[in-house]
């Protein structure tokens, strides 16, 4: 009989802990983790599907004729050639820094807002969050999510318009 309070007590304190404090995961907080997990799949495959290579063409010509074309926007007179040369050195130098600079920077920051997302939604599909904060995280990755989207499409913008400044200047220059 002794030993028969203490097992129903510790076996009470287990059920309790393990089954009635979890609640039943919120249906609409996991389909909008769902939507947010789905743009972010597909950011990442067109970061991934990105071809780098013309890219890394454009900038090592450009890097090589750098020096030759700083010297000739200079020294030219004629206003449509520098016009040219300045706008063909500003996209390569500004544009293709950016996109070199950043591209690495935004894969990773996706990728981790990737294991953030699924890593919130195993939590809401546990029921293991007070819903007020399991609201304040899916806010927060919604919002973090939406920085994250619009640097990478001004990223995939910026290198489409360096491949297009490209080919449309450098046969002028």
């Amino acid at each position: 009989m002794n030993m028969r309070v203490p097992m129903i007590v510790i076996a009470a304190f287990w059920i309790c802990t393990f089954s009635a404090c979890k609640r039943s995961a919120n249906k609409a907080n996991v389909r909008t983790l769902d939507s947010l997990m789905e743009v972010t799949e597909n950011l990442l495959t067109e970061m991934n599907a990105m071809d780098r290579d013309p890219l890394h063409a454009i900038d090592s010509s450009y890097q090589m004729r750098k020096a030759t074309l700083e010297m000739v926007m200079r020294d030219t007179l004629d206003k449509r050639s520098a016009i040219a040369l300045g706008n063909y050195h500003g996209a390569m130098n500004k544009n293709m820094g950016y996109v070199n600079k950043n591209y690495e920077p935004l894969l990773k920051e996706l990728n981790t807002t990737r294991k953030q997302l699924t890593d919130l939604k195993y939590d809401v599909e546990q029921g293991a969050l007070d819903p007020a904060v399991e609201a304040g995280y899916i806010s927060k990755e919604s919002l973090v999510l939406s920085v994250v989207q619009q640097n990478t499409l001004t990223l995939l913008s910026t290198a489409r318009g360096v491949i297009r400044d490209h080919a449309r200047l450098a046969p002028i220059v």
